[in-house]
C-alpha cells in the first residue's frame, strides 16, 4: 500500500507510539494535556456557577438570600483571574505544539488587535471597571477557542472534548429539572412571603413597573439553570445537544466493514442493513452507551422547553433539519461545500438586508419582539453615530442607551441583543468588522477537508482512563464548591451545598463515561460529522444570538468560540500522522519553534504582560471592586442600617456613575434622611430622558429638591413621552394617572401663580 510522501504509514506510527518519548516530547504531550484540560475545566465552571446579577439584583433561587448573607457568587477579580489563567494556559498550549499552521497565526494576529482595540475603549469609558471585565471576558472565550483548536490534533484528545461536553450537558440537564420541579415552586413560595424585604432591597416604590415586570418573570418559572437568563441556557444546550445526536444515531448503525472484527464467540458478523447482530440475540456493545445519550438528548430537549424559549426551540429544529439534510446529502456538500458556503452567506446577507430595509421603511418589524430589537438597534446606531471608533466601552451599553433610546421605545436594556450592534456601539465599527471577520474566518476553517483520509478504517480507540475523567469532575466540583460557598456560617447551607456538588459531579461523571465509551464506536468519517455537528450547534448559537443575546462576552460566549474551536479540521492525527508537507487546503504548516511561531509566542507573552502591569494600575485608580459594596447594600438596607447603605452607595457610584439603579438609592436616601438630592435628580434626568415614570416620580414630590417651575416642566414632559409609547405596554401610565398628574400640574400652577 502506497503513503503519500512524507506520510507514516499507520501500523509503524503505532509501533513508535509505543516506544520511549524523547524528554522533550513528553513534556511537550504533558503541557498539552494539562492546557486542554485547564482551559474545558474554566469553561464547566463558569457554565455552573451562578453568576452575579448586575446592581446586586436576586434571580431565581437567589432570592432566598435577600435577608441572608448570600453566597459567594463569582465576581469581576474571578472573571478576571480566570482569563489570565486562559491566557496562560494558552501560552503553554502554543509551546507544547509540535506545528502551527498560518491560518492559526493570523487567527491569534487578529484576536490579539480586536482586544487592543476594546482594551483602548476600556481608557475612555464611564465605568472602566465593567470595561477592563468585559476586555478580559471577550478575550477569554477568543483565546480559549483558538487555543482548543490548537490541541485538538488527535482523535484522543477529540475524544476527550466530546466526553467533557457530554458531561456538562448532564450536569445542565440535572440543573434544569431540578430547578423546575423543586427549585422554582420553593423560590416562588419564598418570594410571595418576602415581597417587601426583596422591592426594599432592589430600591422599587410602590407601583413601580418594574416590580409588575419581575413578578411575571418569576411567575412564568422559566428554567434558567446556571444562568441569569432562560435565552442563556437555551443557547447553550444547542450545541451540546447536536453532539449527542448523531452520536448516539451512529451507534444503532455499524458498517461491519469499517468496523476492527470482534471474536467469533461473542458477535456475528452479518451485513442486512449494514448492522452488526450480536449471536443469541444479545445486545451489541455499542447500544449500551447509545441508549442513555439518546436519552440525554431527549432530556436536553425537555429543558429546552422549560426555558420557554421560542426563538432557542426554532434554532434547534433548523440546526436538527440542518444536520439531517446534510448527512443525507453529504457526498454533494463534500464535493460543493464551498460553493454551499458562498450560497449560504449570500442568504445571510440578502435576509439582513431585506430586515433593515423593512424596518427602515416601517420604522419597525413585524413582531412585537423583533419591534423591540429594532428599537434596541436604532438606539445603539444613534450611540455609535456619536463614538464611532471606540463607542463607549464594553458592558457599558446600558449606562448610555437610556440616553440614545428612541422616545417610543418602552424598556431600558443592558445590550442591544445583536453582538454585531453591540461591539460596533460599546467598542466601535473596526472592533465590529474585526469580529465579523474572525467569525467568517473560523466557520470556513471549520468546513476544510481534514488531513487524514476519512475513508480509511478506524483505528482501534480505546477508553480514555476514568480515572481522568474522574479527576476532572472532581477537580470541577471542589472549585465550583469553593466559588459558590455561602458567607454565612449555616452548616445546613454548607451541607446543602456539598451534597448538590457531589450529585453534580456524579452526573458530570456518568455523561463522561458514556460519551467516552460511545466514541470508540464510531468509524472515522463518523467521528467527523459528530464534530461538524459541533460547529452547526456554533452556527445555530450565533444566528440565535443576532436577536436575542449579544455573544461577546460571558460564558455562553467562550462556549461558542471553545465548540467552534473543537470543530476544525485536525493538522495532524493519531491515526494517520502528518508531517509539515502535509496541510489543509493548501495551509501551510510552520514549526512551532519557528520564526512566526516564536513571534506569536512572543505577541502573547506581551498581551499578558501589559494585562497584569496596567491592570493593577487601573484598578488601583477605581474604587475596588463594586461587587463588595453591593453586598454591604444588600445587608445594609435588610438591616435598616441607613449609614452604612449610603457609604456603600457611594463607594458603588465610583465605579458606575452613569447607573440609574444606584444614582435612584442614592436619592431615596437622601430623601429618607431629609437632605436635598436635586444634584442627583437632575443628574438622573439627564441619564434618562425617554422614560416617563422616572420624571413623575420626582416631579410629584417636593422631597426631590425640584423648583415648582421644574416639577411642572417634567409632569408636562412626561406627558408627552407617555403619548409617544406603543399602547398595551407595561411602563404605559394608565388614565387614572394621567388624570392625577393633570391634578397635580393643576394644583402646583394654581397655587404659585404660574399659568398653564
Amino acid at each position: 500500500m502506497k503513503h503519500a510522501r512524507g506520510a507514516v504509514n499507520p501500523e509503524t506510527a503505532r509501533s513508535m507510539s509505543g516506544r520511549m518519548l524523547l524528554p522533550r516530547q513528553r513534556m511537550q504531550t504533558i503541557v498539552s494535556w494539562a492546557a486542554l484540560a485547564g482551559l474545558l475545566l474554566i469553561l464547566c465552571i463558569r457554565l455552573t456557577t451562578n453568576e452575579p446579577i448586575e446592581d446586586g439584583a436576586f434571580s431565581g433561587s437567589a432570592i432566598a438570600t435577600v435577608t441572608a448573607g448570600g453566597y459567594s457568587n463569582p465576581g469581576p477579580r474571578e472573571i478576571l483571574t480566570l482569563a489570565v489563567g486562559t491566557l496562560l494556559l494558552t501560552c503553554g498550549a502554543l509551546w507544547a505544539a509540535g506545528r502551527v499552521t498560518m491560518q492559526r497565526i493570523g487567527q491569534l494576529g487578529l484576536i490579539v488587535l480586536l482586544a487592543g482595540w476594546a482594551t483602548a475603549s476600556a481608557v475612555q469609558a464611564s465605568n472602566r471597571f465593567a470595561a477592563i471585565t468585559g476586555v478580559f471576558d471577550m478575550t477569554m472565550g477568543l483565546i480559549a477557542g483558538w487555543a482548543v483548536a490548537q490541541l485538538c490534533t488527535t482523535d484522543r484528545r477529540r475524544q476527550f472534548v466530546i466526553s467533557i461536553l457530554a458531561g456538562l450537558l448532564a450536569v445542565i440537564c440535572a440543573k434544569g429539572f431540578y430547578q423546575k420541579y423543586f427549585e422554582l415552586p420553593e423560590t416562588l413560595r419564598y418570594f410571595q412571603q418576602h415581597k417587601a424585604a426583596f422591592f426594599r432591597q432592589m430600591g422599587w416604590g410602590k407601583g413601580d413597573p418594574s416590580i409588575l415586570l419581575f413578578e411575571s418573570r418569576i411567575k412564568s418559572q422559566a428554567v434558567t439553570g446556571f444562568l441569569i437568563l432562560s435565552d442563556a441556557l437555551a443557547e447553550v444546550i444547542l450545541p451540546l445537544s447536536l453532539i449527542c445526536l448523531p452520536l448516539a444515531l451512529f451507534l444503532f448503525r455499524r458498517r461491519p466493514d469499517t468496523v476492527p472484527p470482534a471474536p467469533e464467540k461473542e458477535t456475528t458478523r452479518g451485513r442486512t442493513g449494514g448492522r452488526i447482530s450480536a449471536a443469541g440475540g444479545e445486545i451489541p456493545p455499542e447500544v449500551v452507551p447509545g441508549i442513555p445519550i439518546l436519552l440525554l438528548f431527549f432530556a436536553s430537549l425537555a429543558v429546552l422547553v422549560f426555558t420557554l424559549s421560542k426563538g432557542g426551540v426554532a434554532a434547534e429544529v433548523i440546526c436538527i433539519i440542518t444536520l439531517a439534510t446534510g448527512y443525507l446529502n453529504r457526498q454533494f456538500l463534500q464535493n460543493k461545500r464551498w460553493l454551499v458556503a458562498g450560497l449560504v452567506m449570500l442568504m445571510i446577507a440578502a435576509a439582513s438586508c431585506a430586515m433593515v430595509s423593512w424596518g427602515l421603511l416601517r420604522h419597525g418589524l413585524p413582531t412585537k419582539d423583533l419591534l423591540y430589537r429594532w428599537q434596541y438597534w436604532t438606539g445603539a446606531v444613534r450611540m455609535t453615530e456619536h463614538r464611532p471608533l471606540l463607542g463607549v466601552g464594553l458592558n457599558n451599553f446600558g449606562y448610555y442607551y437610556t440616553h440614545y433610546k428612541l422616545p417610543n421605545a418602552p424598556e431600558d436594556v443592558k445590550d442591544p441583543h445583536n453582538p454585531i450592534v453591540r461591539l460596533a456601539s460599546e467598542a466601535g465599527l473596526p472592533a465590529a468588522a474585526m469580529w465579523i471577520a474572525l467569525v467568517l474566518w473560523t466557520f470556513l476553517s471549520a468546513i476544510r477537508k481534514p488531513v487524514v483520509n476519512t475513508r480509511q478504517p478506524a483505528a482501534k480507540t480505546g477508553l480514555i482512563p476514568p480515572a481522568w475523567l474522574g479527576g476532572f469532575a472532581g477537580i470541577w466540583w471542589i472549585m465550583q464548591v469553593m466559588i459558590t460557598a455561602p458567607e454565612s456560617k449555616s452548616a445546613g447551607e454548607w451541607n446543602f451545598l456539598f451534597i448538590q456538588g457531589i450529585c453534580f459531579a456524579a452526573v458530570a461523571f456518568l455523561g463522561m463515561v458514556l460519551a467516552n465509551d460511545a466514541w470508540r464506536h464510531l468509524n472515522v468519517p463518523q467521528r467527523r460529522v459528530v464534530m461538524l455537528s459541533l460547529a452547526l450547534g456554533a452556527a445555530g448559537m450565533c444566528l440565535y444570538d443576532q436577536i436575542n443575546l449579544a455573544l461577546v462576552t460571558g460564558p455562553v460566549a467562550m462556549l461558542f468560540w471553545v465548540c467552534l474551536g473543537a470543530a476544525q479540521p485536525q493538522t495532524a492525527d493519531s491515526i494517520a500522522p502528518v508531517d509539515s508537507t502535509q496541510a489543509a487546503d493548501g495551509d501551510r504548516i510552520v514549526p512551532a519553534r519557528g520564526q512566526k511561531a516564536g513571534a506569536a509566542l512572543l505577541t502573547m507573552g506581551a498581551a499578558v504582560g501589559i494585562f497584569a502591569v496596567w491592570l493593577p494600575a487601573e484598578t488601583g485608580r477605581l474604587a475596588i471592586d463594586p461587587a463588595i459594596w453591593q453586598k454591604a447594600y444588600a445587608v445594609a438596607a435588610a438591616d435598616h442600617n441607613p449609614q452604612a447603605a449610603m457609604r456603600a452607595v457611594d463607594h458603588v457610584l465610583q465605579c458606575k456613575p452613569r447607573s440609574e439603579v444606584w444614582l435612584g438609592r442614592k436619592i431615596g436616601l437622601l430623601m429618607a434622611s431629609g437632605k436635598n438630592p436635586r444634584r442627583y435628580v437632575l443628574r438622573l434626568l439627564l441619564i434618562n430622558i425617554t422614560n416617563p415614570r422616572v420624571r413623575i416620580g420626582f416631579a410629584m414630590t417636593s422631597r426631590a429638591g425640584l423648583t415648582v417651575s421644574e416639577r411642572i416642566a417634567q409632569l408636562k414632559l412626561a406627558l408627552q413621552l407617555n403619548s409617544d409609547l406603543p399602547p398595551h405596554e407595561l411602563t404605559r401610565l394608565t388614565p387614572v394617572e394621567i388624570a392625577q398628574i393633570n391634578h397635580e400640574i393643576k394644583v402646583l400652577s394654581r397655587r404659585h401663580g404660574i399659568g398653564k
